[in-house]
């Protein structure tokens, strides 16, 4: 099987370094997607959504990037037309810093990104509730989790990690 990371490379995580040997070594190839939208048309068999809140990332301070997540929902929906599984890792419920307009748009993006999929994982099994509260579209499809430690140079306040 091939198998997608979207995005396709953070430079130095190690973490996905882990995940991509973890499933070499079962016999999947691992590929880096830059962007779903340029590769619906690649031989990967199924795409693992790991930080699709990438949109926000990009956006100017200040701006909500409707046309990015409206584009990426295109691209993910073509991807999905094409017999391609769609997997979404969920980091967080939702994304750290988010202004109150961002917010809104990523209530309406997490609700598409939860009807496209086809399973999802949680980086931990305790929070596989806290993820059906936040997107219950996501109630009926298969999901597994996997344990993801605590980045050791990273220290959030209780507020940033809820």
């Amino acid at each position: 099987m091939i198998l997608g990371s979207w995005p396709g490379t953070l430079k130095g995580n190690q973490f996905l370094d882990i995940l991509a040997k973890s499933l070499e070594s079962h016999g999947a190839r691992f590929v880096a997607i830059d962007s779903p939208k340029k590769s619906v048309h690649s031989p990967v068999e199924a795409l693992l959504m790991q930080w699709p809140d990438q949109i926000f990332w990009k956006a100017r301070p200040g701006r909500v990037p409707y046309l990015a997540a409206i584009s990426q929902i295109n691209s993910l929906r073509r991807w999905r037309q094409s017999g391609k599984k769609l997997v979404w890792i969920i980091h967080n419920d939702v994304p750290h810093d988010l202004n109150d307009r961002q917010r809104q748009l990523w209530t309406y993006y997490a609700h598409a990104l939860s009807s496209l999929s086809h399973g999802y994982m949680t980086l931990s099994p305790a929070t596989r509730s806290v993820v059906l509260r936040r997107h219950p579209g996501l109630s009926t499809k298969p999901n597994s989790s996997f344990r993801h430690p605590s980045y050791p140079s990273v220290t959030r306040t209780a507020a940033q990690a809820r």
